[in-house]
């Protein structure tokens, strides 16, 4: 009988994790660099899709979190460390669950 509410107690303190769509846009790098994608797959940025449009470098990421706060704060670490400014952060009003 213990046992079973150990097990019990674990499944209810198991945090449900979220995938949140959010974009950072970047400047500080040439758009057109052969390197572009490698430099934030590098960089921890494997759960985004780099696009350009109009010479701006958007950074759309859907990454897995227990809150948007975290997400953004973790994606943003990432960015940083390519070696780019952050000139803008787009949050979409939509989170996805991870069943």
């Amino acid at each position: 009988m213990r046992q079973g509410w150990f097990r019990a107690s674990i499944i209810l303190k198991k945090r449900t994790m979220r995938i949140y769509e959010f974009t950072i846009r970047v400047e500080g790098i040439d758009p057109d660099a052969a390197d572009l994608e490698d430099r934030f797959y590098e960089a921890g940025c494997d759960d985004a899709t780099i696009s350009v449009y109009d010479g701006n470098i958007n950074i759309e990421f859907y990454r897995e979190s227990n809150s948007l706060a975290a997400a953004i704060k973790s994606a943003l670490k990432n960015v940083l460390s390519a070696g780019v400014t952050i000139t803008t952060i787009f949050s979409e009003p939509e989170i996805y669950m991870d069943e």
